[in-house]
């Protein structure tokens, strides 16, 4: 009795490894065109991002995340798989990550649902590098030049290349691009200034003005003549 009690137990352990397999080529057989598609839209919603953060001492880092996971869905990830946790909507993945580089995110079916370990999607996330010489003091007056963008992805071998491309963007500036200091000018400059900015109409009323003094000057010169001729 008890050795028929044994080979029924083994029998049913037998039959648990037996139907595990079959119910997972059961999901699989479900994936047909219309549940692929279904699965991919759902997959196509994950959302791994990036944020640029900076240390106590200055030093960035990037901390990478991932989020938008649901429970028809895993995603494959350096080595691990994550699975849709309730309670941790947003997953650190990497929390001190250098730039520069682009990350695979691998979508897969999850068990117990349609396509269960089936590929529905590659997600890829870039990492841009983080330009440095952005912080220089230079880059707060003329951030507009190319080297002092933060997100600036060409070389920069060392600061003597910087400031060597530097000067040579300040010096083709025009004139009127370059920061000047405003001169403080007393009345006397400011109405010199006016006078020779207008010549066309100051120069003509200076003439005029100059002609009826010495005409005023004249007439009476002459008069006084007059008088001392006559005896007056």
């Amino acid at each position: 009795m008890n050795n028929k009690i044994v080979k029924i137990f083994a029998y049913s352990i037998f039959l648990l490894i037996l139907i595990t397999p079959i119910d997972t080529s059961a999901a699989r057989k479900l994936c047909d065109q219309k549940a692929f598609n279904e699965m991919k839209s759902i997959a196509y919603k994950i959302n791994p991002n990036y944020e640029l953060r900076f240390t106590e001492e200055g030093t960035h880092y990037f901390v990478l995340t991932l989020s938008n996971l649901s429970e028809e869905i895993e995603v494959e990830f350096g080595g691990s798989t994550y699975s849709y946790d309730e309670k941790n909507p947003v997953i650190t993945l990497i929390p001190m990550l250098e730039g520069g580089n682009t990350y695979e995110f691998n979508v897969y079916g999850a068990y117990g649902y349609p396509c269960v370990g089936e590929l529905l999607y590659t997600k890829k996330l870039t990492i841009p590098k983080y330009n440095v010489y952005s912080e220089l003091e230079e880059c707060i007056e003329y951030e507009e030049f190319p080297l002092c963008n933060k997100w600036y992805q060409g070389e920069i071998p060392d600061y003597n290349y910087f400031y060597e491309r530097y000067n040579q963007y300040i010096e083709s500036l025009n004139p009127s691009d370059v920061p000047t200091e405003k001169e403080d000018k007393n009345i006397f400059e400011i109405i010199i200034d006016f006078y020779i900015d207008h010549l066309i109409i100051t120069l003509p009323v200076t003439i005029i003005f100059i002609g009826g003094i010495v005409f005023v000057v004249v007439r009476r010169i002459i008069r006084r003549n007059k008088r001392v001729k006559i005896g007056i």
